[in-house]
């Protein structure tokens, strides 16, 4: 079953990838055609945050 899921700007499409070392996520608006947020381990705050087994707040 192929399903289709849009995200709108009150609630947006979360969008998760993990590939062998580093972990990606993107709040995505479909309908404005918007990314609302985009992070990776690979910037310094999260893996900072990460490296101190701790969850940061965005």
């Amino acid at each position: 079953c192929f399903c289709k899921f849009n995200g709108t700007s009150r609630r947006p499409r979360l969008s998760v990838f993990c590939s062998g070392k580093q972990l990606y996520a993107v709040l995505v608006d479909d309908q404005n055609k918007k990314c609302l947020f985009c992070g990776s381990t690979l910037q310094k705050s999260m893996r900072e945050s990460h490296d101190k087994g701790t969850c940061s707040t965005m």
